[in-house]
């Protein structure tokens, strides 16, 4: 699949660099999706939303991160064992009991 990436710089709260990156798919022409990458590298964002409804990032995210040649994912985008225990689950779609 191809993508077309649009790139804008802005500062965020503190002393972070918010890198706010629109991608959209060629197949589906005006459809955009709005990926933010923080400059720490430790936290990627989409608008999809899919890490955090379904536990895994979208493939948005996964395009910014061959864009950007990033060589691994940023430990933001892992979900944590202890956010997943019992009814404390930090998905929707999660069947897991602890």
């Amino acid at each position: 699949m191809d993508y077309y990436i649009k790139v804008e710089q802005k500062n965020g709260d503190g002393h972070e660099v918010l890198i706010h990156y629109w991608v959209e798919e060629v197949e589906r022409e005006n459809t955009w999706f709005t990926v933010i990458g923080h400059d720490t590298h430790e936290m990627i964002d989409c608008c999809y939303m899919n890490l955090e409804l379904m536990g895994f990032s979208c493939r948005h995210i996964f395009v910014i991160m061959k864009y950007t040649n990033m060589k691994q994912i940023p430990n933001g985008c892992i979900l944590d064992d202890k956010l997943c225990e019992g009814t404390n689950c930090a998905t929707r779609s999660c069947n897991r009991k602890g």
